[in-house]
């Protein structure tokens, strides 16, 4: 006979032909015959029993340990079974507890004796008197075992009966499976797609979400409070009579046709080359560039050190909606430290990223703008390094190739941003002439410097752009000022600020903003 086929767990127990049986220990916090329960686990919270009814010597006390229950009187003599040590009448043999038996028994000497209880799930006299059979587990045990709370469930009990119960329901807003697992409760929370809103929206779970809007939309603005969307802007309101135009909604329209002899007005395009990021992040958080985007009103933006908040979408999204309306789109690096990109009033419709083999950290972001009108503009937006005039010219050939290989000859072409240099005469600017302008008159402040970099001494900042598009290059206007050539922008030394509000005279004095913003002008045909 085994320990198991004894119902013993632990301890020394008759193997029912004379010899004993070694069951082992219990687990940590159990112990052996507590409560009662004769070779049984039981948890270690147990209270020690007094000796068994015409008990002698010492039995156990339940708890692992013996109690002493002194000698038999009335010419009884002390016998014990493996078990128990009780007093019986002279000649009579103490019987052993049956297999499976529990309670008190038949000793065989005219009395009883305690056969202990009977380990989980089984119960003492259910339904035999004296006999362990399974006790089962309720419906709740059951549904609490197999780890269900909801809903009907089919699975065996500790008897190996199989059984069919109910578990329950679930509160709102939960459902029974409604987390994607059968059998409990849970909530599956939407997306802000899914749910097709914005603003503050509840997920149907538990969490308010703050969805946003792709450009051009913005919340409510096509009208329908909570949703996205977009209000056209008319040809009569951008004051075109002809030709094709922008809605501000990601369309063009046509305007109609020009009368004889006539042409459409000319697209105004302002095209800005910004490494404005301050602090100690490289990024646009402490605000200061955002405040010159929103001062000098750019079109299109060659955007270096592109970081914001937590470089998600969302918080990107959130910058150029804060420095230029929900109405403008945005591309971007991915994966690097200080990308580069490109942020456009004209939809986007083609970006990406060319490797820059010299730089660890970034790479050139580019982009192509559906203008108004038959030509595209292609935008190459670059970061050069620092190191030498040779990793600049290596960088410069590489955007060149790039662009021969990619850009419509017919296009327009705009490259620019950080180029980095000591001088207008670095080798990386005579390689950018097989596809650029690069020769002056360059942008520049009101007392006619063209040096970009923070002491202003050094052309650090471009804004080239092919023979196309340098055809319609026009004077930079702000309020009463005009920069023929373009505009090099420094609020140091700007004035009157107030035709650039909300830009502060410090701006481009704050914490590591090395470089100034570089702006040009253009009017562009639209046919």
């Amino acid at each position: 006979m085994s320990c198991e086929g004894a119902g013993k767990q632990c301890g020394t127990a008759p193997d029912g032909c004379g010899g004993t049986l070694e069951c082992g220990g219990c687990p940590e916090g159990q112990v052996c015959g507590g409560k009662g329960y004769q070779n049984i686990c039981v948890p270690g919270d147990c209270q020690p029993q007094e000796c068994p009814a015409n008990g002698c010597g010492q039995n156990p006390d339940g708890c692992g340990n013996t109690v002493e229950c002194g000698e038999c009187t009335d010419d009884k003599v002390c016998r014990s079974n493996g078990e128990l040590n009780i007093c019986v009448p002279p000649g009579c043999e103490l019987a052993n507890c049956p297999e499976s038996s529990c309670g008190e028994y038949p000793d065989g000497c005219g009395g009883t004796m305690s056969c202990g209880g009977c380990p989980e799930p089984n119960a003492c006299s259910a339904p035999t008197e004296g006999v362990c059979s399974c006790g089962g587990e309720s419906d709740a045990q059951l549904c609490a075992r197999v780890f269900k709370n909801c809903g009907t469930v089919t699975a065996a009990d500790l008897c190996g009966e199989i059984r069919t119960v109910e578990c329950g329901e679930c509160a709102e807003p939960q459902s029974c499976g409604g987390g994607g697992i059968a059998n409990l409760c849970g909530c599956r929370p939407k997306t802000c797609a899914q749910l097709g809103a914005c603003g503050q929206v509840f997920d149907g779970c538990s969490r308010t979400l703050d969805c946003g809007c792709a450009a051009p939309d913005s919340c409510g603005g096509g009208g329908v409070e909570g949703m996205c969307g977009c209000t056209p802007i008319g040809c009569a309101d951008q004051g075109v009579g002809c030709g094709e135009a922008y809605d501000g909604c990601g369309q063009m329209i046509d305007c109609g046709t020009c009368p004889s002899g006539t042409s459409p007005p000319r697209l105004a395009l302002r095209v800005m080359a910004a490494n404005t990021s301050s602090g100690n992040r490289q990024s646009y958080d402490p605000g200061e560039g955002i405040r010159i985007f929103q001062g000098l009103k750019p079109d299109v933006v060659l955007i270096q050190e592109f970081n914001y908040g937590a470089n998600d979408e969302r918080s990107i999204r959130s910058m150029v909606e804060s420095a230029f309306g929900s109405r403008f789109y945005h591309s971007r690096e991915l994966d690097s430290q200080i990308p580069n990109g490109v942020i456009s009033r004209y939809p986007i419709v083609q970006s990406g990223e060319w490797t820059d083999t010299r730089a660890a950290n970034r790479d050139f972001a580019w982009a192509r703008i559906d203008l108004p009108g038959p030509r595209d503009l292609w935008v190459v937006s670059v970061h050069f390094l620092t190191t030498s005039s040779g990793d600049r010219a290596s960088e410069a050939h590489q955007v060149v190739t790039k662009v021969e290989q990619v850009v419509p000859a017919d296009d327009y072409l705009v490259i620019g941003g950080d180029f980095n240099t000591s001088t207008r005469g670095e080798s990386a600017i005579s390689t950018l002439r097989s596809v650029v302008v690069t020769a002056g008159p360059y942008p520049a402040d009101h007392r006619g410097n063209t040096n970009t970099n923070a002491n202003r001494s050094s052309p650090y900042d471009w804004l080239t752009v092919d023979d196309d598009l340098d055809a319609h290059a026009r004077p930079v206007v702000i309020g009463s000022r005009t920069f023929d050539d373009g505009l090099v922008f420094d609020s140091r030394i700007y004035t009157p600020l107030s035709e650039v509000a909300p830009i502060l005279r410090d701006d481009s004095d704050a914490l590591n903003m090395q470089h100034m913003a570089v702006v040009r002008d253009f009017q562009v045909p639209r046919r």
